[in-house]
């Protein structure tokens, strides 16, 4: 995760489906998907760096806050 806009992740998504022939869901089915994909990705990653304390010091995010 790169921190890609949504409109971004979007387009990837969109590409990927219909390159592996999938058959694509409405825009607004697919943009909740996303986003949904993108909350649990930056939620994963703050489970990981709250738990490793060096490396929260070493990247300088305060204690207590979110990526």
């Amino acid at each position: 995760m790169y921190g890609e806009r949504l409109s971004v992740l979007f387009d990837h998504a969109t590409a990927w489906l219909h390159r592996e022939k999938v058959l694509l869901p409405g825009v607004s089915v697919l943009t909740r998907l996303v986003a949904a994909a993108r909350e649990r990705a930056v939620a994963n990653l703050y489970e990981v760096v709250v738990e490793r304390p060096r490396l929260v010091d070493t990247v300088g995010v305060c204690s207590g806050s979110r990526l």
